[in-house]
């Protein structure tokens, strides 16, 4: 949930999009390359960060999203099938933790 604009993020390990909830109503949908099962907030730019789901092979490349007033704001390319991700709010880094390619990946 963003709590600058009392909106809920909904992400789904299926489906190629984020759907952005306010009150009881799906306002919008924003469409992703993957499926984004897990979202934090980051207080200090009220956007949404999710990393891309890939768990078939060959594992291509995961994507970390920063989702910003219901618009995808950025990508950026992490390891091979994200599996864990964290958001450090005292440092504004996120941490990537990448199954296939053996890597953490760490993105400002």
């Amino acid at each position: 949930m963003s709590p600058a604009n009392q909106e809920i993020y909904f992400g789904s390990p299926t489906v190629d999009d984020v759907r952005v909830v306010s009150g009881t109503s799906i306002i919008k949908t924003v469409k992703t390359s993957q499926p984004v099962p897990y979202l934090v907030y980051d207080p200090s730019t009220t956007s949404m960060f999710g990393a891309g789901l890939v768990e078939k092979a060959p594992y291509p490349t995961s994507t970390l999203y920063s989702i910003s007033s219901a618009n995808v704001a950025s990508s950026v390319k992490v390891g091979k099938e994200s599996i864990a991700f964290l958001y450090d709010p005292t440092n504004s880094l996120v941490y990537v933790v990448n199954l296939a390619s053996d890597t953490l990946s760490l993105v400002n």
